[in-house]
């Protein structure tokens, strides 16, 4: 859910491998996990990216150049 409180759950609809970076609102990256084709979920735990309050920036990359951002409030 959005905001996020204690973990960010995501799940992937395209097949194949994806990138997923998680930015905080200066532009730092602060988590980053690749996904292997046949992977579709993650769970985030906030303590995985020591997240303070505020506004962070998802991005999913998949493997055939598409991309999607999301932006994500953490509690």
């Amino acid at each position: 859910p959005n905001p996020v409180a204690d973990a960010l759950f995501l799940n992937v609809q395209q097949s194949g491998s994806h990138d997923v970076v998680l930015r905080d609102a200066a532009g730092r990256t602060v988590y980053r996990q690749h996904l292997a084709p046949g992977e579709r979920q993650l769970v985030v735990q906030r303590a995985d990216f020591a997240a303070g309050a505020g506004l962070y920036f998802l991005e999913v990359a998949a493997a055939n150049g598409e991309r999607q951002h999301q932006r994500i409030v953490v509690q």
